[in-house]
C-alpha cells in the first residue's frame, strides 16, 4: 500500500490558527514568514476577533464562511482527530490570549 504524501510536503494551502496582529506573538511571526517566503499556496489566518491581518482578512473560526476548504483538514486528519484538534486549539487560544507576561506586568502595571 502506498500513501500519497504530497498534501503533507507540498500543500495547496496552510492555515495559521491563532494568528495575531501583535508582532511579538508567534501567530504573527508564522503568518508573516509564510507570506514573505513566497509560499505559492493559499494562506489563511484564524483568530477569535477575525478582522484584517497583514492586509488580508482573518476568519473568526475555521468554519467561518467558505473562504477555505474545511473538509481538507477533516480529510487529512480524519473527522474525529480534526474535531479534537479544533476544540483543543480553541482552549489553547483562550489560555494564550488571557495570559499576562512578565514583560507586560513590569512595563504596564506601574502605570496604573
Amino acid at each position: 500500500m502506498s500513501v500519497d504524501l504530497t498534501p503533507l510536503f507540498a500543500p495547496r494551502g496552510v492555515v495559521v490558527v491563532g494568528a495575531s496582529s501583535h508582532p511579538g506573538k508567534f501567530g504573527f511571526v508564522a503568518l508573516h514568514n509564510i507570506r514573505a517566503s513566497g509560499y505559492p499556496g493559499e494562506v489563511y489566518a484564524t483568530n477569535r476577533d477575525g478582522g484584517e491581518l497583514l492586509g488580508r482578512g482573518a476568519l473568526r473560526d475555521l468554519h467561518d464562511g467558505d473562504q477555505w476548504p474545511v473538509e481538507a483538514g477533516a480529510e487529512a486528519l480524519g473527522e474525529h482527530v480534526f474535531k479534537s484538534f479544533i476544540e483543543n486549539k480553541k482552549k489553547e487560544w483562550d489560555m494564550f490570549r488571557t495570559a499576562v507576561t512578565d514583560f507586560e506586568i513590569n512595563r504596564y502595571l506601574p502605570m496604573l
